[in-house]
């Protein structure tokens, strides 16, 4: 099915970023602390987007204008919220411009394909959501570099 192939990078995916990530007054978490909460936060957004995934392409209808819905209609709606929840987090001290460039590129990749959602559908070098899921993996963000 090419539901799988479809959305590794709206997870991110995901994916996918946080600028100024949290403003509280707690102290900075520990690094696994932080990836505790961080891939907690991904895992949750990922089972909302395999669930939505299932129902909107269960007929196997994945032409563009379905994927185009479904990513108005689900996956945008749970990436922003993800996006919105991990910059929300206050990242380990030290590392605020590393995880701010991992959301940065998740965001650069739900805007890229909002932009043109033939994208949606690109694999590969081509796969929008990519340097987010690099990114995220290589810090220790796998549930958010898994895609779906």
């Amino acid at each position: 099915m090419r539901r799988a192939r479809l959305l590794p990078g709206l997870l991110v995916t995901v994916a996918a970023a946080a600028a100024a990530c949290g403003g509280s007054d707690k102290p900075a978490p520990t690094k696994g602390a932080y990836l505790k909460e961080a891939n907690g936060v991904c895992r949750v957004a990922n089972e909302k987007l395999t669930s939505s995934a299932l129902k909107a392409f269960a007929d196997g209808d994945t032409s563009a204008a379905r994927i185009e819905k479904f990513a108005k209609d689900s996956g945008y709606p749970t990436l922003d919220r993800l996006i919105g929840d991990l910059r929300a987090l206050t990242p380990p001290k030290g590392d605020d411009d590393r995880v701010a460039a991992i959301y940065d590129a998740l965001q650069d990749a739900v805007d890229k394909t909002k932009a043109d959602p033939k994208l949606l559908t690109a694999t590969g070098e081509s796969e929008p959501f990519q340097n987010a899921n690099e990114k995220a993996n290589a810090y220790g963000l796998k549930a958010c570099g898994a895609g779906v």
